[in-house]
């Protein structure tokens, strides 16, 4: 039975989610079995709603709830399908003979330059030629002898095809051809010389068939210079900009170790680019040649891989000496990463034995070395998840499905075996299961899909992007709210700004009247991603997504420490290079109309300008602050602001679809925590605690959740101590706290919410806590809205939810101490054995942390003190509602 085609997508994301709880929790079952007396079913079990075991598995799949790694295996066709000039096959084999110039300095017999008076100088292409070449010989041998004694070469001119346009150049190459000895008429002998032999090899000779393109390079590498080949292929594929929802997606699921690695054979760095931004440059292991090579020992703790994993086994376009292109470079990949993947592929050995889904986009599994890798690794109880591109009815997908999965069958199939028995049985003995997936298909419009119907429209995205939008939905629809994964709505932000179809129209500078989505199927890559307009851009938006996450604030000094600064560094760079005069970062701030809390520091904090000031409610506020920048497009490129006012045109339906998404998107990120989890298990940081582990390194939200949960589930606690940016994980956890634990307190250090300037006297103060408390309370009621609906949990809540607030700037020490103490007191013996903690350090409104789990008493006492200090600290400035309700801490 085939649950085909959104059967398999729904059954993939099952994978996908598993994969994310064993990669991310599987420490601590391992690890704290002890302290927790937990079994790994049972927290499977409450992670996960009973609708992961409902799911349908294709037969033939055994255990679909075990353990996996997940590898995604990108091909050119994902680059493609968002930009039609990124070159497929036949036609990336003709634009890169296109740039690959043979002879230049010809000179055009009748055109002058104006001013001069020097004669215009062409230059001759290697596509040029060679068709030209291949024309030449198709004329009748007599009538070139003729024209060459007549020296007539009008005679030559008439036969040649209509494409063979320029006169120059074909009197150029007609002179050469004459003469037995040159150098154009050795290089045609010896290419076509080269496609014989290619044609020779095959086991069916046909001398009209085209020669595929991994041919075609490896040809050109015999008869060109490599560093000139090499030189083409970058000048292709440099490629870095130009976002896409669907590579942001993927940099999503690798982050968040839904996947586990990715390999890439794109010369492109569409990806690569996101990748960095997403993850950050060292927070994964990325391999592009030998040296770059770790023994899986260094990747792999306990049967997992510590930090995503990212190979390019091709090589890539920044890097000319890593791009293998030719079927004997591909047999001669380096040994190092060839061991490398192989390892990581073979997991008979690990323990906890996994099987491998392999997750092809883009990809037909036609790469030499690779399909060698896996005949020899790839268990038949592996899985192939395959997207592929279909535009057909969908009764033809199933005749699709089968030639698809028959293309298995000479990979995994030994040649010895092949006659014996029926391909069906060969396929089921030796093949991995094949799940096809038709990236072109039906995906349900009403119903489940809640992210990609309010924040989405199809007519603006392509194939790729709306199918793994629909993915990454089915997926967090497998987790109970306290695990979904983090929100996907700064990557939602961007695609619908930066990578969609509208924009990439503006952006080409395409007339938009009276024209529909559907003739802009095909789109260029805009250059407006390699100017300096897009970085400038992209460093305004990411301020207004960052201020979103900060609740209205940023510091300077966090920006350009982080992606921003970078983004920054871009922008004046290419603003030189264009001679441009580049603006200040104080001076785009200005241009978005920040404002510091002190005008006379301009280093100080930075504040969203309040378009609202007497709305307490903040989605109101957050609509109207996208209608601001939206209408008034302070500061943006003459593209994007063009690209704005269609979008509020009132006459453009798709347009309104697209500004309620991002302000949908705006108003999540507001409720959504505001950290970015960048845990390097090389780090040398984690040395300043007197023990820890690297399985104590807690990687993604779910880590972190799970711990919690753990915590306020199997232990009593009477004190729950807490620093964290505005609460919202603790607003989540109250309803668990409050079943569970009823007697705790928690005690909450929150970053200041706040208008206007210091207040000195206890009145003002009193004022400004309860405004704090106001806020507070309504970000609280977002979260969970019908807990604060119950009476009897409202006063609850009163009674054992403690908050003070801390300034930005002293807001550095952020953790979550679960303690259980006698009588409201410490003592060496609760320290020891009754205490747990989770530490970061999270530098004023910067967004990335660290996380670590912490039962260490030496690192227990750690935190304990800064938390104390912290106390002590604010309770001298008065920022407390009574000192008495936080003695245990002084």
């Amino acid at each position: 039975m085939n649950y085909f085609p959104h059967k398999s997508l729904e059954y993939l994301a099952s994978q996908l989610a598993l994969n994310h709880f064993y990669g991310t929790s599987l420490d601590i079952c391992n690890n704290r079995k002890s302290k927790f007396k937990i079994e790994e079913a049972k927290l499977r079990e409450d992670v996960f709603t009973k609708k992961l075991n409902r799911i349908q598995t294709p037969e033939g799949v055994k255990d679909h709830l075990g353990k996996t790694r997940n590898i995604l295996v990108i091909g050119a066709g994902a680059s493609q399908n968002a930009f039609s000039d990124l070159y497929l096959a036949s036609d990336a084999q003709e634009e890169i003979e296109k740039r690959i110039i043979i002879t230049d300095q010809i000179i055009h017999p009748k055109r002058r330059r104006k001013n001069s008076g020097e004669p215009i100088k062409e230059s001759l292409n290697l596509n040029y030629f060679l068709k030209f070449y291949k024309c030449w010989h198709g004329i009748d041998s007599n009538t070139r002898e003729e024209a060459k004694k007549s020296k007539n070469l009008n005679v030559i001119n008439k036969e040649l095809s209509s494409e063979l346009d320029n006169k120059t150049l074909n009197d150029h190459i007609i002179r050469e051809l004459w003469n037995e000895n040159s150098y154009l008429n050795s290089l045609g002998q010896k290419y076509y010389s080269e496609v014989r032999k290619a044609r020779l090899m095959k086991s069916e000779y046909d001398k009209e068939q085209a020669i595929d393109f991994e041919t075609s390079l490896s040809i050109l590498a015999e008869i060109i210079p490599l560093s000139q080949v090499r030189d083409a292929i970058q000048k292709l594929y440099q490629c870095s900009n130009g976002p896409t929802l669907f590579y942001h997606l993927v940099a999503h699921l690798l982050k968040h170790r839904f996947i586990d690695a990715i390999i890439n054979f794109n010369f492109d760095e569409l990806l690569d680019e996101i990748l960095d931004e997403e993850i950050g440059a060292n927070s994964y292991d990325k391999v592009l040649s030998d040296g770059d090579c770790k023994p899986l020992k260094d990747l792999v703790k306990d049967g997992r891989l510590r930090q995503p994993l990212y190979i390019k086994p091709h090589g890539t376009a920044s890097h000319k000496s890593s791009l293998r292109f030719t079927k004997d470079q591909y047999h001669e990949l380096p040994s190092d990463m060839r061991i490398m993947i192989t390892d990581f592929l073979k997991t008979s050995s690990e323990k906890p034995k996994k099987k491998i889904n392999l997750i092809t986009v883009g990809f037909e599994l036609k790469s030499i070395e690779f399909n060698e890798i896996l005949s020899e690794t790839l268990n038949a109880d592996s899985q192939i998840f395959n997207f592929f591109y279909h535009n057909k009815d969908d009764d033809d997908l199933f005749e699709v499905d089968i030639r698809k999965k028959e293309d298995l069958f000479d990979i995994f199939v030994p040649s010895h075996e092949r006659h014996k028995q029926s391909k069906d049985h060969l396929l089921d003995t030796y093949c991995p299961r094949y799940v096809g997936i038709p990236h072109e298909s039906h995906i349900p419009e009403d119903g489940e899909l809640e992210i990609s119907r309010d924040f989405h429209s199809k007519d603006f995205y392509n194939s790729l992007d709306t199918i793994f939008l629909s993915l990454f939905d089915q997926i967090s629809q497998f987790f109970n709210n306290e695990f979904k994964p983090r929100g996907i709505y700064r990557h939602l932000i961007i695609s619908k700004i930066f990578g969609n179809k509208l924009f990439r129209c503006v952006a080409n500078n395409y007339d938009l009247k009276g024209r529909s989505f559907s003739d802009f199927n095909k789109i260029k890559l805009p250059s407006y991603f390699h100017r300096s307009d897009y970085y400038k851009d992209r460093v305004l938006i990411e301020v207004l997504i960052i201020a979103a996450t900060n609740h209205g604030k940023v510091n300077s000094f966090s920006l350009m420490d982080g992606y921003v600064g970078l983004l920054y560094s871009k922008y004046y760079e290419l603003s030189t290079e264009e001679k441009k005069k580049p603006k200040t970062f104080n001076e785009l701030l200005n241009s978005l109309d920040f404002f510091p809390r002190n005008p006379q520091n301009k280093f100080s904090t930075r504040f969203l300008p309040r378009l609202n000031e007497k709305s307490e409610d903040i989605q109101t506020v957050i609509d109207k602050v996208v209608d601001y920048y939206l209408q008034s497009k302070k500061g943006f490129s003459v593209t994007l602001k063009k690209y704005f006012s269609h979008m509020t045109d009132d006459t453009f339906q798709q347009g309104a679809i697209c500004v309620q998404g991002l302000k949908s998107a705006f108003r999540n990120l507001f409720f959504s925590d505001n950290a970015k989890i960048k845990s390097e298990y090389r780090s040398a940081r984690y040395h300043i605690f007197e023990k820890y582990s690297v399985v104590d390194l807690l990687p993604t939200e779910l880590s972190i959740n799970a711990t919690y949960y753990l915590a306020i589930t199997k232990h009593r606690l009477t004190h729950i101590a807490v620093v964290a940016d505005y609460g919202l994980r603790v607003a989540k956890f109250l309803p668990l706290i409050k079943e569970n634990n009823p007697q705790a307190i928690v005690f909450l250090i929150a970053q200041e919410n706040r208008k206007g300037k210091s207040k000195s006297s206890t009145d003002e103060n009193s004022e400004l806590y309860k405004a704090q408390m106001q806020i507070t309370r309504h970000n609280f009621e977002q979260v969970d809205s019908d807990f604060f609906k119950d009476k009897n949990n409202d006063e609850w809540i009163k009674n054992h939810l403690r908050i003070l607030y801390s300034p930005v700037e002293q807001h550095n020490h952020h953790m979550t101490i679960f303690a259980s103490m006698d009588n409201g007191k410490f003592t060496q013996k609760s320290v020891n054995d009754d205490f747990q903690a989770i530490y970061y350090y999270k530098w004023g409104l910067s967004q990335e942390i660290d996380p670590v789990y912490l039962n260490e008493p030496s690192n227990i006492k750690f935190v304990l003190n800064l938390f104390k200090s912290q106390v002590e600290e604010l309770s001298k400035n008065n920022r407390i509602e009574t000192k008495e309700n936080w003695n245990c801490w002084l």
